[in-house]
């Protein structure tokens, strides 16, 4: 009985003292609540003051609907090829010509040699800059030398849809040839410009054009009134889409330019395949003054610079020139 009772008390006893550690936490919190309290109130109080003070309001917190915030467009690529051209390149090389209403530029090098051969307009791949450090870069740097004129066109921006992605045939054909015939109008009118540029210093006038942008110079030779250069050199020429590979093909046969085709041992993979089908229209047409010559690289997609230049005088020497 004696040792029932005193567990009971001993029960009672844990459990006033476990009520009274509640009391003292409790007691704490509120302590500790009312000191933030406090203090944020003096936080106001003193921003109020400096306020009043200063003259100003109290500084404001503004919560933003990310959903609402307009994100600016990126750069246009052509601005920024342009750009770059004007920031990092000498300025007494850079000459802005007007193409319709549109303002473009081009990088000009004048020939440094007694003799005036003529001038050599080069067009880079519509993706590429004019101060591409590929093969234009190079025959733009050793030409003038040699005693050509130089002129490096910079090109629009290749089109956005092209090449297409419709559903069906039909559809691709019809968007490709809508983007491509826009594009051609853009760079024909830069060319014609650039030609009445190139008449102002004396010789012939040669054209060495790259990538997409060889194939399309082809057709605006064979379709437009462009003023034609005395020769066109194509380098690594090709299309996306086989439909305007062919007709590309065929306008080149019937050309009335004398044309050098090169491409390379390493090449783009559409590269080969049109090659071969222009060598194939162009033989059926007994096209005289046309040379397709393929030169060896190590590097893909890159010219071997020493061998391109001897290539091209040694065409230009066999035409007559």
């Amino acid at each position: 009985m004696v040792r029932l009772i005193f567990i009971i008390a001993l029960n009672y006893f844990s459990i006033a003292l476990l009520a009274g550690s509640f009391q003292q936490v409790n007691a704490q919190e509120k302590d500790v609540a009312a000191q933030e309290k406090k203090a944020d109130e003096n936080t106001e109080s003193i921003d109020e003051e400096k306020a009043e003070e200063t003259g100003s309001e109290a500084p404001l917190v503004i919560m933003v609907d990310r959903s609402k915030i307009k994100m600016s467009d990126p750069v246009d690529h052509l601005k920024q090829k342009k750009d770059d051209l004007k920031h990092y390149l000498n300025q007494a090389q850079i000459t802005p010509i007007l193409a319709g209403a549109e303002d473009h530029l081009t990088l000009i090098s004048t020939n440094t040699t007694p003799n005036n051969k003529g001038v050599m307009i080069l067009v880079p791949d519509w993706q590429q800059s004019a101060s591409t450090p590929k093969a234009l870069n190079y025959l733009y740097e050793m030409l003038p030398d040699q005693g050509w004129t130089t002129i490096k066109v910079q090109p629009p921006n290749k089109p956005k849809n092209y090449p297409s992605v419709g559903l069906n045939q039909t559809e691709r054909d019809e968007e490709n040839n809508k983007s491509l015939e826009d594009y051609q109008k853009k760079l024909s009118l830069i060319i014609q410009a650039v030609t009445e540029k190139a008449t102002n210093y004396p010789g012939i006038i040669v054209v060495v054009a790259e990538g997409s942008n060889a194939s399309i110079l082809i057709n605006i030779y064979e379709q437009s009134n462009n003023e034609k250069p005395v020769a066109l050199v194509m380098l690594s020429s090709h299309l996306n889409d086989d439909k305007n590979n062919l007709q590309t093909a065929i306008n080149l046969s019937q050309l009335d330019l004398p044309v050098l085709d090169l491409y390379l041992k390493r090449d783009h993979p559409l590269v080969k395949s049109n090659s071969l089908l222009r060598k194939k229209y162009v033989n059926q047409e007994f096209k005289a003054n046309y040379r397709q010559q393929q030169l060896n690289n190590i590097t893909s997609s890159y010219y071997p610079k020493a061998k391109l230049l001897k290539t091209i005088n040694g065409w230009l020497k066999s035409t007559g020139w």
